[in-house]
């Protein structure tokens, strides 16, 4: 599912390529450090992308991500 929500059109418009990148580690349910790890950056910028991510589709949490990209 994580594939489908990345091809959708308005991820794809709201998003920057390292967002993406961010998105798609937290959609896997990845701790930010985990995320760092694995995209090879600092946990605080993931911290700063993911904060960036949920203001871009107006949401508070992973949670309500996951909730709403299920719903577009």
């Amino acid at each position: 599912w994580i594939d489908i929500a990345v091809s959708k059109p308005i991820v794809k418009e709201k998003l920057s390529e390292r967002e993406l990148d961010v998105f798609v580690k937290l959609l896997e349910g990845k701790s930010r450090k985990t995320c760092a790890e694995e995209l090879f950056i600092a946990e605080s910028t993931v911290k700063k992308h993911s904060a960036s991510i949920y203001k871009k589709f107006e949401v508070k949490n992973r949670a309500e991500l996951v909730n709403k990209i299920n719903n577009i």
